[in-house]
């Protein structure tokens, strides 16, 4: 799960630098800056939804586990 935490952190990064970058653009380019960011939005939350399926399965394991004794 480190790699998915870098991989997340990673995105959020992304994200901060391209929402700056959108709010410095000029009209010609704010178009292409937002769709870059949307993109690095849509990547965060298919990694967030990753990760909470992992953990839900993980969850759901361990209560199995503990309810088998």
């Amino acid at each position: 799960m480190s790699d998915s935490k870098e991989k997340i952190h990673a995105q959020f990064e992304s994200i901060l630098l391209l929402e700056t970058e959108v709010a410095a653009s000029s009209a010609f380019n704010v178009k292409a800056k937002a769709l870059e960011l949307a993109k690095a939005q849509r990547r965060l939350c298919a990694l967030l939804m990753k990760e909470v399926i992992t953990l839900t399965h993980n969850v759901e394991q361990l209560q199995r586990e503990r309810s088998n004794g």
